[in-house]
């Protein structure tokens, strides 16, 4: 008998924290929604609202992908410089593993700005390739 309730408040707390953590990373997801649709007319809230995403310690990788390139974009469109490229160079390592070349390709394109900003126009010209 005591196994049994056991067992059933053990599926209960595991139950919670599903929901938990599946909500938490629905409220992510909608954020960055949020901040795609607004990073190119007002990247200004794009950043506000991406300054605010906690991203969980043990992220998805599909999620910081998409973090990190929307962050670049919207960092590049605001002109809040200096442009970092390894957030967007992780965006791109992740598309290319996962075979998403659009992806890819927008996030080299991005870490090329990155280069080209930061006087490194060698390593832009291999990204933009």
């Amino acid at each position: 008998m005591r196994s049994l309730t056991l067992t059933v408040l053990l599926l209960g707390i595991m139950g919670i924290m599903t929901c938990l953590f599946s909500c938490s990373d629905s409220h992510t997801r909608i954020q960055l929604d949020t901040a795609e649709s607004l990073v190119d007319s007002d990247p200004d809230s794009a950043l506000r609202i991406l300054r605010k995403i906690e991203l969980p310690r043990r992220k998805h990788e599909s999620v910081e992908a998409r973090y990190n390139k929307l962050l670049t974009k919207a960092r590049h469109k605001a002109d809040s410089l200096p442009l970092d490229d390894s957030i967007a160079r992780v965006a791109a390592d992740y598309y290319e593993r996962k075979k998403d070349s659009r992806n890819a390709a927008k996030a080299h394109y991005l870490a090329g700005i990155c280069d080209y900003t930061n006087g490194h126009y060698a390593n832009a010209m291999v990204c933009y390739l």
